[in-house]
């Protein structure tokens, strides 16, 4: 896992990627934002965000950002400059963290020890922990919590599979997923089940969907296969 640093990037003048990308630097009077554009102005990145080195050349590095639904491409000296390894932590080392929850109650940072929160729940989803594994470990009064968790990981689902089947374009996913955001994450789910039976009703094989859609939401489409042939079979 890794870290990209727009703001050391845009500090060292880096301002204009080599291969495409243009980082902008915004102060709104409460915080200075670093963001970076492609060459159509949409959003690609945002300074801080996590990003997985797809492939590193001689000459080049391609990272992928949300899932595999973008991509950056950084000379190795941007590379050097704007990109920061972090220690991947083990299932144990997350539930310990997950488990101090309560902190968030009590702490003048809670917004922002809320958001970790719910970030090591969803890497910890993305390992194939069921959510029923998770809720046995926190107390009952959390049960809130993981619903607003398990919706947060239904919306990236959502986002991944309109980009790779539908609309490789992530501004229109985003604005198709906010149709949903009255849903609970049961119904999210549901939407994407659709979503999901209708691609491969147009022809879109298992090994299609393998191939294209992040391997991070393989607990999700691995559960969909077996439901979309369930319902072929009734």
């Amino acid at each position: 896992m890794a870290c990209i640093s727009l703001k050391e990037l845009y500090e060292s003048g880096h301002v204009d990627l080599k291969f495409g990308g243009h980082i902008e630097k915004t102060d709104d009077g409460d915080g200075v934002y670093y963001d970076l554009y492609n060459k159509k102005s949409e959003l690609i990145v945002c300074d801080g965000e996590h990003v997985e080195v797809a492939d590193k050349g001689s000459n080049c590095v391609v990272l992928e950002a949300h899932g595999g639904v973008c991509t950056i491409y950084l000379s190795l000296e941007e590379y050097s400059i704007g990109v920061f390894q972090q220690k991947t932590p083990g299932e144990k080392e997350l539930f310990s963290r997950l488990s101090s929850l309560k902190q968030e109650l009590l702490s003048a940072d809670a917004e922002e020890l809320h958001a970790e929160n719910i970030e090591l729940y969803l890497e910890l989803r993305k390992r194939r922990v069921p959510r029923e594994d998770i809720e046995k470990r926190l107390p009952t009064e959390y049960a809130g919590f993981c619903d607003e968790a398990e919706f947060e990981l239904e919306s990236e689902i959502y986002l991944a599979l309109y980009c790779t089947f539908n609309d490789d374009n992530l501004r229109h996913a985003e604005n198709s997923l906010h149709r949903h955001l009255s849903l609970s994450a049961d119904q999210l789910h549901a939407v994407n089940q659709d979503f999901y039976n209708e691609a491969r009703d147009m022809g879109v094989t298992y090994k299609d969907v393998i191939k294209y859609m992040p391997e991070e939401y393989a607990m999700f489409y691995e559960k969909a296969e077996q439901e979309y042939t369930r319902h072929q079979e009734s």
